[in-house]
């Protein structure tokens, strides 16, 4: 038998805790705790600029999923379709297995890329895929949100806070994506676009969620 290298031992109990945290669950009854401060809020997604009307998609809404609104992205002399969308949910495997597939469906990724984006002194790290699967041409872009933070891979975030979600229960993943039909010689707009959307929807979703400041105590005369 081969003996397990000193070096993947982290890895290996961190996967184990992950793997076991629906057990441990249902078997203590782990509570799902909200960490966004004012949720109604991220209802202005319709707000942004470039945004059509929101759309709630009860349809996809079940125990752990919190919020799933979708809005159009139409800019004008483009001819394209794009989809913009915020869904948050307390099942963040669903949503960090092949994000773009939550409205292309099933996705082939030809080309990635991460683009890192500073904004108001947050790093956004803003990852695209082009899909060329039987021959459609899409475009999907995304960020993801754990914990207040914008992170690149959340399956990491969550193994670090894995023992403190069994004790202090467990916090939504959010996923910002904008999706859609996009022809070659528009990808480069269209990732502009997707980019300007997704920080503006970062940024509506970190003032609605963080917590506000506490008023500073009265000074003596």
């Amino acid at each position: 038998m081969t003996a397990l290298s000193k070096r993947h031992v982290p890895l290996v109990l961190g996967l184990a805790v992950l793997l076991a945290l629906p057990i441990l669950r249902n078997r203590f009854e782990v509570q799902r705790v909200d960490d966004c401060a004012r949720p109604s809020d991220l209802l202005a997604l319709g707000r942004i600029s470039g945004s059509g009307p929101i759309v709630e998609r009860f349809e996809k809404y079940d125990r752990d999923v919190r919020q799933w609104t979708e809005t159009d992205l139409r800019p004008e002399q483009s001819g394209m379709k794009l989809r913009g969308a915020m869904i948050r949910s307390f099942r963040p495997i669903d949503l960090y297995t092949r994000p773009p597939s939550r409205i292309l469906g099933p996705v082939e990724a030809g080309e990635r890329f991460v683009d890192w984006v500073d904004v108001d002194g947050d790093r956004l790290p803003i990852q695209t895929i082009h899909d060329n699967m039987n021959g459609r041409h899409t475009l999907a872009s995304w960020l993801f949100v754990y914990e207040g933070r914008p992170v690149e891979r959340p399956l990491w975030s969550q193994l670090r806070s894995a023992v403190s979600q069994v004790w202090n229960g467990t916090h939504p993943l959010t996923l910002l994506l904008v999706a859609g039909p996009v022809q070659p010689p528009q990808r480069e707009q269209a990732r502009a676009l997707a980019q300007r959307w997704i920080v503006d929807a970062y940024r509506l979703h970190r003032s609605a969620c963080s917590a506000p400041e506490a008023p500073s105590p009265p000074t003596g005369s």
